[in-house]
């Protein structure tokens, strides 16, 4: 191809992309390289010949485009229509969605059985109530492709037919190539593993106050969540795994903090909680538990640090949500917890839609009160925690959450059996799960969403 022709293709290839109302510069929300719409790359048809990618072993061919479709699609070397984008660096498939707005990425970081898997259906699932009804803003799938596992998640506890039958949600895998959680491409000669972020489209709806204005504070959220395996000191991901690279390019961290993995915790408890991971653990975890979840958090700011390239004795500057998770089986040790779990985060501002729902604020003030109660338990109990938190970050936020809304039960398998506690779908009302999110779009400035008011 001349230089030339390769000017008119890209032309050609702009032209085409651009029915959407593009940014000047996409970001990959597997690898963050940045480029022009006008170089992506377009993948061809799934066709046995076409099979023999050179970053993706087996994938469809990506190209760069020279002749299109009348609907503005490529078309392949077999001259077949292809509509679906790539990443010129990695090759992976880039939604267009992310072709129109802004990403923002958020990274949950936690220990072995701190949750995770629980959590993070409850926020999300949360979230797609929250801000439709209470902030007048949009939270749907950008690309339902990439959020499968996590509609698995959340059928099994909000829409399971079986609601009366004790159901757990597995641990996330740490082995990369896990199907639906880990991509892995050539990049170097080397192959290379990527988190696959689960990916929604934020968005102010009509009723919203700033409606007229919506392309400019729109955002497509890019969701990252690692086996907490992978944060482990003894794990090295070297140059093959990139995994938990996203630390270096979030907006938000969410780091999770179980205090039923906590042997001071647990012996607090005693006599005041009902939750069988307060007793059972107790054989199961040494006091080396207590530590781990400390080290945990070390290790993410470590390669936070190392990823973004600052001191060790610099701070990022990003909020981080140090979440303590399972609620319900702990409050024993919160003072006045009834006072406390009656803070409201949002009040509400005026009607709007047919339907009569009332647009809502954030309310800052009652946020930095519960962050206040559960940062002075922490310092009780685990104050390596609020170290740690307050090394990673100069904006923390303490925060409790539950995503059952209730103790969980065991399974009769034991000690030591896998998915040893769950819960009946029917039981489940997840607690404070959304707060965490509409903490971090407040503290990045998201104020045309209405969460800054006061």
């Amino acid at each position: 191809m001349t230089t030339e022709t390769k000017v008119a293709a890209k032309a050609a290839g702009k032209r085409a992309i651009s029915k959407m109302r593009l940014l000047g510069r996409v970001t990959c929300p597997h690898c963050w390289n940045q480029y022009a719409p006008e170089n992506s790359l377009w993948i061809s048809s799934d066709h046995d010949s076409l099979r023999d990618d050179t970053k993706i072993d087996g994938g469809p061919r990506r190209f760069p485009a020279e002749r299109f479709h009348v609907s503005g699609d490529a078309i392949d070397a077999r001259g077949e229509r292809c509509a679906a984008l790539a990443c010129p660096n990695c090759h992976l498939v880039v939604p267009r969605v992310s072709y129109e707005f802004q990403p923002f990425f958020t990274s949950i970081v936690g220990g072995p059985g701190c949750g995770k898997s629980f959590f993070l259906p409850a926020m999300t699932w949360t979230l797609r109530t929250t801000l439709p009804r209470q902030f007048a803003t949009e939270f749907l799938d950008a690309d339902p492709v990439f959020n499968l596992k996590l509609h698995e998640y959340e059928r099994s506890l909000f829409l399971n037919p079986k609601r009366d039958e004790v159901v757990a949600i597995e641990k996330t895998m740490a082995t990369a190539g896990q199907e639906g959680l880990y991509d892995q491409v050539v990049l170097g000669g080397k192959t290379v593993a990527f988190a696959r972020p689960f990916l929604f489209r934020l968005q102010p709806n009509d009723h919203h106050p700033e409606a007229n204005n919506r392309e400019q504070s729109a955002r497509t959220v890019c969701l990252y969540d690692n086996a907490g395996e992978l944060y482990l000191p003894s794990f090295q991901p070297g140059d093959t795994s990139r995994a938990t690279d996203h630390l270096g390019h979030t907006h938000l961290t969410m780091f999770l903090f179980d205090p039923t993995q906590d042997m001071r915790f647990r012996d607090a408890c005693k006599g005041k909680s009902r939750d069988p991971q307060m007793q059972i653990r107790d054989q199961e975890f040494t006091r080396e538990a207590a530590v781990l979840q400390h080290t945990i958090l070390l290790t993410a700011a470590a390669r936070m640090k190392r990823l973004r390239g600052l001191a060790e004795s610099e701070r990022h500057d990003g909020p981080l949500v140090v979440i303590l998770t399972k609620l319900d089986a702990w409050s024993a040790l919160i003072p006045n917890p009834e006072e406390l779990l009656r803070t409201k985060y949002m009040r509400p501002l005026s009607r709007h839609g047919a339907s009569g729902e009332t647009l809502h604020a954030y309310l800052p003030g009652a946020v930095q009160q519960v962050s206040n109660v559960v940062r002075s338990v922490l310092l009780t109990h685990a104050p390596e925690i609020v170290s740690a938190a307050e090394g990673y970050s100069s904006n923390v936020t303490y925060v409790a959450c539950s995503a059952t809304g209730r103790n969980v039960q065991a399974f009769e398998g034991g000690v030591g059996a896998e998915n040893a506690f769950g819960i009946r779908p029917r039981d489940v009302k997840p607690f404070w799960c959304d707060l965490p999110f509409l903490i971090g779009l407040h503290q990045n400035g998201l104020s045309s969403l209405p969460l800054a008011s006061s």
